[in-house]
């Protein structure tokens, strides 16, 4: 039960990272498009 805590904690980040990066390249096209 312990170990399968600690692989979905680490599932977690993982996939907070990969959002954020989500976030970060959605922005970045965002202003690209938003500026002339």
């Amino acid at each position: 039960m312990h170990r399968s805590q600690q692989s979905r904690k680490r599932h977690s980040s993982s996939f907070i990272k990969f959002v954020a990066r989500l976030q970060h390249t959605f922005s970045s096209k965002n202003i690209k498009s938003s500026t002339p």
